[in-house]
């Protein structure tokens, strides 16, 4: 696993690692954190995971500009939701399912993953040829309040404080292993 380098606050400062590898059926995503977990209890679908401890996966057709986003929680608890354009959320598209959910919590730390099969990612976005993408997490979130910007991590140097930046992300070769 690779270590998350920076947040959006400069130099990470939360220990929080991710891989990503694909093959010609999915893309693989992993989490790890050795950091304490602070989980929502709330598993399934569920929308709001960023608010908690979660990892999260962006993948982009930069000529159409549709993009998806992944959430996964420490419990297994998983969110996604395809976008038309920046924030704007596509209603007219099923959202991507994911595979293969992993996770295992404890009081010192947390290891999720998932797989997206490439026929979800062509349904959603039109394609799988030429993607960008960013691998995010969240560590130390809080239900009450905006995470603090040094609990965001992400593997793309992004210019603002948010993740909704697809023209900063990192084509989608730079983030697999």
């Amino acid at each position: 696993m690779l270590k998350f380098q920076r947040c959006l606050k400069g130099p990470a400062s939360k220990a929080g690692f991710f891989k990503v590898s694909q093959d010609e059926i999915a893309i693989y995503v992993g989490f790890k954190s050795a950091e304490p977990t602070y989980c929502s209890s709330t598993t399934g679908f569920v929308e709001g995971l960023w608010r908690y401890d979660c990892g999260e996966l962006f993948l982009a057709d930069p000529l159409s500009g549709r993009y998806l986003e992944i959430n996964l929680a420490p419990n297994g608890a998983w969110w996604s939701c395809p976008f038309s354009n920046v924030r704007v959320r596509d209603l007219q598209m099923d959202v991507p399912r994911i595979e293969g959910i992993f996770s295992v919590a404890t009081a010192d730390g947390w290891n999720a993953g998932f797989s997206l099969n490439w026929k979800e990612v062509e349904r959603c976005l039109g394609t799988v040829q030429g993607l960008k993408g960013n691998v995010t997490i969240i560590l130390g979130g809080c239900p009450d309040v905006e995470p603090p910007l040094q609990n965001l991590h992400s593997v793309a140097p992004l210019a603002a404080v948010d993740f909704h930046r697809p023209q900063e992300w990192l084509p989608l070769d730079q983030l697999c292993l």
